[in-house]
């Protein structure tokens, strides 16, 4: 079944590393340079780039003895579905770094024993780490790193004192 084939397949770290390499160098691409790009010897990444073409996510042209490598316009939308699914987890694991910062350095904590600079410090790298997700990027994924950076926000200002948490 494709269905099988397809999860399993992307399911793994490299082929997932592949089509996005595929979809970054924007033009056809050789099979060694995207191995050495993921991080693959050639053989595993000719085998999967072979199973992409089956599944018509790629299409290969040889030259000689070179492999050219380049993603159909279904390869396309799926490198752009796999994007967003790795936008969506940096947003999860930001989250929970929030959510975790808040619960550990702050709930519960009086003002006067809260390390200020180092909470809001931290909370500034989780910021800086979200902010390319507000831009360019589809709606719910916008929407839900601007309701993160509302949460940070929140946050900050029960640090600062100025609002009773």
């Amino acid at each position: 079944m494709v269905k099988d084939r397809v999860e399993t397949l992307f399911l793994q770290e490299k082929p997932a590393k592949i089509v996005l390499a595929a979809k970054r160098a924007d033009k056809p691409m050789y099979v060694a340079k995207l191995s050495k790009e993921t991080d693959s010897t050639y053989a595993h990444t000719f085998r999967v780039v072979s199973k992409l073409e089956e599944l018509g996510l790629v299409v290969s042209k040889d030259e000689g003895r070179i492999k050219l490598v380049k993603l159909t316009e279904m390869g396309e939308a799926f490198a752009g579905g796999l994007i967003n699914l790795l936008d969506l987890s940096e947003l999860i694991e930001i989250a929970i770094a929030v959510e975790s910062l808040y619960e550990r350095e702050v709930k519960g904590h009086l003002r006067g024993d809260i390390e200020k600079e180092a909470v809001l410090g931290r909370l500034e790298q989780q910021t800086k780490k979200l902010e390319h997700l507000t831009c360019e990027k589809p709606e719910v994924v916008t929407q839900l790193a601007k309701k993160q950076l509302k949460r940070i926000e929140e946050i900050s200002r029960e640090v600062k004192g100025l609002i009773v948490g």
